[in-house]
């Protein structure tokens, strides 16, 4: 019994060991097609300053550090996970509902930062407000 136990024990350090989140520099061109695509359509390389990429579960995200101080956090799929920027997100990079309601309720509002989780999305504002959405671009409330 103590020898099953101990089994098990060592089973489960293991595992939390080989799931514990690394980043891990990586070069442009190693990281995947479709997410250089998605990165080039607003960027161009020569901005690109850092890329590291990290094991999540069921899926790999990759950041990316440009000259400018934007931080662009992509998953394999090219999904855009994390954009941050004080100076302000380009348009471009967010989802067209939320910007529309951004420019349509806070026209003085400058877009800092923007999470994507699993089921809601998040804005952060140049005044410190928060609001969130859902994954479908709809507003359910302002956070501060």
């Amino acid at each position: 019994m103590k020898k099953l136990t101990l089994v098990a024990l060592l089973i489960s350090a293991m595992s939390i060991s080989l799931c514990a989140a690394t980043k891990q520099p990586v070069a442009f061109a190693k990281t995947p097609k479709v997410v250089q695509k998605a990165l080039l359509k607003n960027f161009t390389e020569e901005q690109v300053q850092l890329v590291t990429s990290e094991k999540k579960v069921g899926r790999t995200e990759f950041m990316f550090i440009l000259s400018d101080e934007t931080k662009l956090v992509y998953d394999d799929k090219a999904e855009l996970r994390v954009a941050q920027n004080q100076a302000g997100i380009k348009n471009e990079l967010l989802p067209k509902m939320i910007l529309e309601y951004v420019q349509k309720t806070l026209p003085h509002a400058r877009i800092t930062e923007y999470k994507f989780e699993a089921n809601k999305k998040e804005i952060n504002l140049n005044d410190q407000m928060k609001l969130v959405f859902n994954k479908k671009d709809r507003f359910l409330r302002l956070d501060d």
